[in-house]
């Protein structure tokens, strides 16, 4: 990093408009900083366009990445306190229907709890409240994270632009082909031949992290299965308007769902995920969202099953070893990363510390365990990342 070029005035940019690089570009310009975001696809062309965006930290076993999770929770909540609207405060319900699920849920709880994360108990009666469609001798247990909600993407990602001109910062569609590093800052190589010049670089590209930083010379692996039912895939069904209130986030044995706007919902069963793949034909798509579709009616207790508008598959970006990747890369620390799962929770929270991290020069203690560097070796920690395919697991 240029001495001298910290904090104000610091010329950066930010590649990559999904939730994590447009959160990052309206954090450093609100900063002090000058900051051109750049994005070669449509917006919500990635990962934050077919996202669940459920906003917890409830199944983060890893205390410090337990712990990140619950700041990007804390500051959607602030967001919305401070007047933004792609937070919805509706909580989140969870009822295990097996014993299967029933087995993961305990001792989840118990660990939330001895957290000071807040868990409320929901006995069978308004389980059934909620949930017309299920008989009260079903529900094995039931309870309720009362600060959970989901979050509205675009709106998140529209406020952030928002954000970022207000600031004085700019947007632009370009294609970036390689980042350069030197003793003066960073050199941007973009597609059409175009060369800019930047005092740092913040990288935000998600799914597409490991080809883009390879072609600069960097290495961050994140999870390349391509195979059917691979972690990172998962489907979206999203219904058409229904004549039922359901506000709250909701995961069960058998479906999870939450609302999508204008009496829509957005359904996702983890066992189906076995099929998906973004090239899943529209037999396999119609035959998922016909099943989620049934599900959904049945637990709601509705006389049909709603239509289906769409069946997304969602491509999550899954760092080699499941958790997320913030730092610098390069010694001159003038190239900076951020890639996770959970990006629409932590969104905020990474745009806060990196920002910390890239304008100031403050390291942030809470993303000492989520370094580039972990990978150096050039192979992934063992620790992998396996589906989520059982209710409870997710």
């Amino acid at each position: 990093m240029i001495s001298g070029a910290k904090g104000n005035g610091m010329k950066l940019a930010v590649v990559g408009a999904g939730a994590i690089g447009s959160a990052t570009a309206a954090e450093l310009a609100e900063g002090g900083a000058q900051v051109t975001l750049l994005e070669e696809r449509a917006l919500l062309q990635g990962t934050s366009g077919t996202s669940f965006a459920w906003i917890n930290s409830n199944n983060k076993v890893p205390p410090a990445y337990y712990q990140l999770n619950l700041g990007g929770l804390r500051r959607h909540r602030a967001g919305l306190a401070a007047g933004r609207r792609s937070f919805h405060d509706v909580g989140h319900l969870e009822v295990a229907l097996t014993e299967q699920h029933l087995a993961l849920l305990a001792p989840k709880v118990e660990r939330l709890r001895a957290r000071g994360y807040q868990v409320q108990d929901v006995d069978a009666a308004q389980a059934v409240d909620h949930l017309p469609g299920i008989r009260a001798e079903l529900v094995r247990a039931a309870v309720r994270y009362p600060e959970e909600g989901y979050c509205d993407v675009p709106t998140f990602v529209a406020e952030a632009h928002e954000r970022l001109r207000a600031a004085g910062g700019g947007f632009r569609t370009a294609a970036v082909e390689r980042l350069v590093p030197d003793a003066g800052g960073v050199e941007v190589f973009l597609g059409d031949g175009e060369r800019l010049r930047f005092d740092a670089v913040v990288v935000a590209t998600g799914r597409w992290t490991t080809q883009f930083l390879a072609r600069s010379g960097f290495h961050v692996p994140v999870n390349e299965d391509d195979s059917v039912g691979a972690p990172a895939f998962g489907f979206l069904a999203t219904t058409g308007p229904v004549a039922v209130q359901s506000p709250s986030v909701v995961s069960m044995t058998r479906v999870n769902f939450r609302p999508a706007g204008a009496g829509r919902y957005l359904l996702q069963g983890l066992d189906l995920d076995v099929e998906a793949h973004p090239s899943a034909p529209s037999a396999v798509r119609m035959r998922v969202g016909a099943e989620l579709a049934r599900r959904f009616a049945d637990v709601l207790g509705m006389a049909d099953a709603p239509e289906i508008e769409d069946v997304a598959v969602g491509i999550r970006p899954l760092p080699a070893d499941g958790l997320t990747v913030a730092g610098f890369l390069d010694p001159a620390r003038s190239v900076y990363v951020a890639v996770t799962h959970s990006g629409v929770t932590l969104a905020p929270e990474l745009a806060a510390l990196a920002t910390r991290e890239v304008l100031h020069d403050e390291p942030a203690a809470e993303l000492a365990e989520f370094r580039p560097q972990r990978f150096d070796a050039g192979t992934a920690p063992s620790a992998g990342v396996r589906a989520a395919r059982r209710p409870g697991e997710q």
